[in-house]
């Protein structure tokens, strides 16, 4: 039998540990491809770069009906069926349908993911990690939007500026070279724990696989 993966949140299997690897930070909101012209941050190596074309000012694919830009020939696809109305992805298990494959992904870990993350303010349910972490987000952002002002922590050593004072703390680790998060397998150390995790997952995916079953 050939050697699998299986996720233990949605019971997905791959056969690659790659695909593997990818399909975990969809769970745990992992993004280790970090922008360097801005705070945003990816799953994988192909939508950084897909990304950093932004910032070139690079988007050559327009809508013919309002003239819009696009980085990639897909997103321009996806982009007009908002004008047609088409949503070719429909879900097996309910009547909904989607505009993108993408969507229909995300969507079908609402019938099979075995645990939820929860708000610990408002109560409200997410079926990924990333999926809360995104609400914790806007309501920061609403809650600054009716205070009229945000308070930014400004870094000592450059012209960065964060919203949050832990990601201050991550950032200035750069200029300390500080690594306080350590394997526990090969003693390689990272400055954020999602690198550590990344780190795991893919250098020693087959014993986190194996404790995952």
């Amino acid at each position: 039998m050939p050697k699998t993966f299986s996720c233990s949140f949605c019971d997905r299997v791959f056969r690659k540990c790659s695909t593997f690897k990818e399909h975990i930070r969809i769970h745990t909101g992992e993004k280790p491809f970090e922008c360097d012209f801005c705070e945003k941050a990816f799953r994988t190596g192909s939508a950084l770069r897909t990304h950093r074309m932004v910032h070139r000012g690079e988007r050559p694919f327009k809508c013919d009906s309002c003239g819009k830009g696009f980085v990639t020939r897909s997103q321009r696809t996806v982009h007009i069926r908002v004008h047609t109305g088409e949503r070719p992805y429909p879900c097996s298990r309910c009547e909904k349908s989607f505009k993108s494959s993408s969507e229909l992904l995300h969507h079908s870990y609402v019938h099979t993911t075995k645990s939820s993350f929860q708000c610990g303010d408002c109560g409200k349910s997410f079926q990924s990690r990333s999926g809360l972490f995104k609400h914790e987000v806007r309501k920061r952002r609403t809650k600054c939007n009716s205070t009229g002002s945000e308070s930014r922590q400004n870094c000592a050593r450059c012209a960065k500026s964060f919203r949050r004072k832990g990601r201050l703390e991550v950032h200035l680790r750069k200029h300390s070279g500080e690594k306080p998060h350590r394997c526990v397998v090969c003693d390689r150390r990272f400055r954020r724990v999602r690198q550590l995790k990344t780190h795991l997952v893919s250098k020693h995916c087959e014993a986190v696989n194996l404790n995952r079953r």
